[in-house]
């Protein structure tokens, strides 16, 4: 008895409610030039892995290309630039890691070779043949995920804790994409004048907050395009941006496709 006791002390149930890793999105596409020039944005990690050669990511204005058959990890809000010369065909999953703050970086991570495993080839051929949307093929990519997140130095995972200003800020901005969001006014909340505050916003999460507020809201739009019927109109007025046309362009820039084909393209890997 005094021995299972002693187990059941060792056991941290905490552990239980503060994280979770949710699946925002996988499936098999063949790049090409639409993969070109878009800024990879988002609260959410990406997986990757190519059978052929040609696409990458501009880091800090170099171009670094994704080998064939490696698995790489980008980081939430890594705000890199993709490349794209040729055709190669791309294994893509996101998924958003709650509960764990992550250290700004715009890297990206080369997974252990041991990575590229037959549960890679097994989502490939299942999301090809249509089964994207079944459990089986949900929590394999989970499980992928997982692994390739525990590969991360603990250094990633656990940043100093960021100023409660910036969070304050942040969490404001979260909550009101459909209002008009000034400099001054986010200023105002930290008790800064604009000019300071913006230099203090862009230090501590690395774009400035009219580039934080654009991506919220474009990001916020691609979650409805995927999980809800709410027409593009109504997308529009829910994240607060009020030209549908400049929506649909500043869209299929960031995302490579226009709404509606992003809305279809998703949902055939349900």
């Amino acid at each position: 008895m005094n021995n299972i006791s002693d187990f059941m002390n060792n056991i941290d149930i905490r552990s239980a409610s503060e994280s979770a890793l949710v699946l925002e999105s996988l499936g098999v596409v063949t790049l090409g030039s639409f993969w070109n020039r878009i800024t990879l944005s988002g609260d959410y990690w990406r997986f990757y892995h190519h059978t052929g050669s040609g696409a990458g990511v501009i880091v800090r204005g170099r171009k670094k290309l994704f080998a064939p058959g490696s698995c790489y990890l980008l980081p939430p809000a890594c705000n890199l630039e993709s490349c794209c010369s040729g055709t190669p065909e791309q294994l893509f999953i996101h998924a958003e890691l709650t509960g764990c703050q992550v250290a700004f970086t715009d890297e990206i991570i080369e997974l252990p070779e041991k990575l590229a495993d037959e549960r890679v080839d097994f989502l490939r051929k299942q999301i090809l043949s249509g089964a994207a949307g079944t459990m089986p093929v949900r929590l394999t990519a989970l499980a992928l995920m997982a692994d390739a997140l525990a590969c991360l130095p603990k250094t990633v995972l656990e940043p100093p804790a960021q100023d409660q200003r910036i969070r304050n800020v942040r969490d404001f901005i979260n909550t009101h994409l459909e209002e008009d969001i000034s400099l001054d006014e986010l200023a105002r909340r930290t008790g800064m004048s604009a000019t300071a505050f913006l230099r203090f916003f862009k230090r501590e999460c690395g774009i400035t907050p009219y580039q934080y507020i654009l991506q919220q809201r474009y990001n916020c739009a691609a979650k409805l395009l995927k999980n809800s019927n709410l027409t593009v109109e109504a997308i529009c007025d829910a994240v607060g941006i009020k030209d549908r046309f400049h929506f649909s362009r500043q869209f299929k820039r960031l995302f490579g496709m226009p709404p509606a084909a992003y809305r279809s393209c998703y949902r055939q890997t349900q």
